[in-house]
């Protein structure tokens, strides 16, 4: 039996080809939802993105038909733009009439009402509009299709779980052939022996020649940072290998992650002379004002998102001070340096030659 999907205007916003993603069921877009739709259009977020590309989508889809009547879209989908307005006369007289989110709602209510041989389903991203429409008896579900679990993603580093010789193996040899296993190039191995786990070894794949390599990370780490562990030692591999030009991060705050990428940062700037540059920057999110309304020149407004830098920063410095003390016995000065090194910039302002500027992207926790 089809069902039929009436969409609030945060599913939208959030996903603009949503409308696809329901297949041979009908789809149902509020009159209200595209007027909703009208205050983000200039919005330059990608929810405003979002906006645009759902209104070029309708633009294509009504020179088929007409969208009150429905137009066929997807996989014998329908799609139908609901002009119904007379919310007062499903909604309770105790709910707001004039509230959009209410006049969403009363189009539930409508096609459930109309609609006794089809199940109707409200569909929305906001939580206390679910629970609204659960009061009022209509079946309510959030949208969700493309989520993706942080544990499904690729995580670039393995276990293998081997006998004793084999770790033996590969640390006399340097080497270990791989042909009765595909890895992503690249991969990360942990080599555990199946009888001890604090015997084991870390190893990179090449696929190239199809076996495991030794890690070329310094004993003695970078800056004064060590891996603490054998995540930790693959990804300074990783970090400081000039064949990778992008290296993306994934775990939970206080792992390392920004510390160990700010210091193979200046290992390739201060001291290997690869980048002329390290540019570290962080998308803003602001909680008030957009960045444009603070005070300042560009660094001045910058420095309330890049301090979680400036912190690892100087806990960098702490300990390289002590680790080199004929180049960095002036903390200061050192600090001096780096900062001439060091430039902080919002996400959507890089620029530069990547040959000359080292670049660190991404959320910092």
């Amino acid at each position: 039996m089809k069902k039929t999907f009436v969409l609030d205007t945060s599913v939208i916003l959030y996903d603009p080809q949503c409308i696809y993603k329901f297949e041979d069921n009908v789809v149902v877009v509020p009159i209200t939802v595209l007027e909703e739709m009208d205050r983000f259009k200039k919005d330059l977020t990608e929810i405003g993105r979002n906006a645009r590309h759902f209104s070029r989508y309708l633009d294509e889809i009504r020179k088929r038909g007409s969208l009150t009547n429905g137009v066929e879209i997807g996989k014998k989908g329908t799609l139908i733009v609901d002009l119904f307005r007379d919310a007062e006369k499903y909604l309770p007289s105790e709910m707001s009439h004039e509230k959009n989110d209410h006049k969403i709602l009363a189009v539930a209510l409508k096609f459930r009402q109309e609609k006794t041989n089809t199940s109707v389903v409200f569909v929305t991203k906001d939580v206390n509009l679910r629970v609204k429409a659960d009061a009022l008896g209509i079946n309510s579900v959030d949208y969700e299709p493309s989520r993706v679990s942080i544990d499904d993603l690729y995580g670039g580093i393995i276990t293998m779980d081997v006998p004793s010789d084999v770790v033996d193996k590969f640390l006399i040899d340097k080497r270990l052939p791989i042909h009765d296993q595909e890895l992503f190039a690249n991969t990360y191995v942990i080599l555990k022996d199946q009888k001890d786990p604090e015997h084991f070894a870390t190893a990179r794949y090449m696929s190239g020649v199809r076996e495991l390599v030794p890690l070329k990370t310094p004993p003695q780490g970078v800056w004064g940072i060590k891996p603490r562990n054998a995540e930790q030692d693959c990804i300074m591999d990783a970090l400081l290998d000039d064949e990778l030009s992008l290296v993306s991060l994934v775990g939970k705050a206080g792992t390392g992650k920004t510390l160990m990428a700010l210091a193979c940062g200046l290992q390739k700037t201060i001291d290997d002379g690869k980048y002329q540059k390290l540019l570290v920057s962080r998308p803003i999110f602001p909680l008030g004002k957009d960045i444009g309304f603070l005070p300042g020149e560009i660094e001045e407004k910058l420095n309330p998102w890049m301090q979680p830098i400036f912190d690892n920063i100087d806990y960098i410095v702490s300990f390289s001070a002590g680790e080199r003390p004929q180049k960095r016995q002036n903390r200061r000065a050192w600090q001096e340096l780096i900062n001439q090194v060091l430039a902080g910039t919002q996400l959507s302002s890089l620029s530069g030659s990547p040959s000359q500027i080292g670049r660190i992207a991404g959320m910092f926790g």
